[in-house]
């Protein structure tokens, strides 16, 4: 549930202020900064925290709440950790480029301390990313072949 709703504020930038949400992507390429930075700036908070105040207002439990809010800064929250650090790199690998191990490693740095704190090896990534796209190809093939 955390994976499917820690990006709805982003949703709702992009629905209730379009115009506000492109300049915010037009910064990031303009400036090379994150997107919550450059929300931030614009917007004065981050789709994250929009995310984690949405869901705290539809009452939603805190644990889904904390991996929204905090799925871009882990170092920021103080409980429901073990589900805001799998949030964090669910989000990290779901924008990696996944065609090489170097553009992996460009994205999902080994030396990111959030690796250890769940438990994983850095090195499953490669096996895991090959698994993901042939799955991928198979479930395409399915709808579009």
């Amino acid at each position: 549930m955390s994976g499917l709703l820690h990006d709805i504020g982003r949703l709702v930038l992009y629905t209730k202020a379009p115009d506000l949400a492109r300049a915010a992507a037009l910064h990031v390429k303009a400036n090379k900064t994150k997107d919550i930075e450059a929300e931030k700036s614009i917007f004065g908070f981050n789709h994250a925290q929009l995310s984690g105040a949405l869901l705290e207002l539809w009452k939603i439990p805190l644990s889904i709440q904390h991996a929204a809010t905090f799925h871009h800064e882990p170092e920021l929250a103080s409980s429901h950790l073990e589900e805001v650090h799998i949030i964090y790199l669910a989000n990290l690998l779901a924008h990696a480029d996944s065609s090489s191990e170097e553009s992996i490693n460009a994205t999902v740095l080994p030396n990111d301390k959030v690796w250890e704190k769940v438990g994983l090896p850095y090195g499953i990534l490669s096996s895991v990313s090959n698994q993901v796209d042939e799955q991928f190809s198979q479930t395409y093939a399915l709808f579009f072949n």
